[in-house]
């Protein structure tokens, strides 16, 4: 798969790697969940970067204490991310896909986005310290935030790739 950018002969390993419990497959990836989607970026066959897309669920329309699963179907709201890691496997930027919830559309700014920038899960961030608070959308920013720890924690076990 052949990436739009500047650079040319900039590639995408044509191979997905998802985390897929039911079908035996996890690729060695500790922690994932199902529905985790990493790539590698290559440029001229020379690995820059890996790519992370995946969902966070946050509440369900009516409140975060309603059951959310019926007949083994998520009911949450959700919205899907996906993450460019550089090659010292540093965000290097952050882009909401997908915004399905009701509430906290607001993280899906690329200038609140940005803040994520250079972070290498070196240190555990935060809401209100590291990151800015959104009035009306703290599940989707604790959601973000604790999914972006986690997935970046995650590409650092396999920066072998």
């Amino acid at each position: 798969i052949v990436l739009q950018g500047d650079g040319e002969g900039m590639e995408m390993d044509k191979n997905w790697l998802f985390f897929n419990p039911k079908a035996g497959v996890n690729y060695k990836i500790p922690a994932g969940k199902p529905g985790d989607g990493f790539a590698v970026v290559k440029v001229n066959g020379i690995k820059k970067g890996i790519i992370y897309s995946g969902r966070v669920f946050t509440c369900s329309a009516g409140g975060c204490s309603i059951n959310t699963e019926e007949n083994g179907i998520q009911r949450s709201e959700y919205f899907d991310y996906m993450v460019i890691f550089s090659e010292s496997l540093s965000i290097e930027k952050i882009h909401i896909l997908s915004y399905q919830a009701t509430h906290g559309m607001e993280i899906t700014s690329g200038g609140w986005l940005k803040q994520f920038t250079g972070y290498n899960g070196d240190k555990r961030i935060e809401s209100g310290r590291d990151i800015d608070t959104i009035s009306g959308a703290t599940i989707s920013v604790e959601s973000i935030i604790e999914d972006i720890s986690r997935v970046t924690k995650i590409v650092r076990g396999i920066k072998s790739l």
